[in-house]
């Protein structure tokens, strides 16, 4: 018989929408949405930032509409990423995609730890980011 010794701790996920309407945006794009100058002191932590929602969508399933989302991904299922995901295709119309990523309590990252406990809102003309129960 096999003992654990340690402790259990419990993990947590929150889904956040990335929505851009023609090219993907680049690093230099999200960068810029944060609004950080380039001599920001926290121009770092936006660079973290840019990186993990680069991840996401490199990595991530793109919908080019709302059907074709809740097909791939929430099979009936309701869920904050579903009513979001639905209210941005009304609002937004054609032409956007959208990415669904994910950012987890317990990541060894600080930055998606953040990410996960406080959010980020974006919305600008041709870009969307929205993390958490926005």
């Amino acid at each position: 018989m096999k003992l654990r010794e340690g402790f259990v701790s419990s993990s947590s996920s929150t889904s956040f929408t990335i929505v851009f309407k023609g090219d993907e945006p680049t690093e230099e794009i999200l960068l810029d949405a944060l609004g950080l100058e380039p001599d920001s002191p926290l121009l770092g932590l936006g660079c973290k930032i840019v990186e993990i929602i680069s991840r996401q969508i490199a990595t991530k399933p793109r919908y080019n509409s709302f059907d074709q989302y809740v097909k791939m991904e929430c099979e009936g299922n309701a869920d904050w990423a579903e009513e979001t995901v639905r209210e941005i295709f009304d609002r937004c119309g054609e032409g956007w995609t959208i990415v669904v990523g994910t950012v987890a309590n317990d990541s060894d990252d600080y930055v998606e730890g953040m990410l996960f406990s406080h959010g980020v809102e974006i919305e600008q003309d041709d870009l969307i980011i929205l993390t958490g129960d926005q």
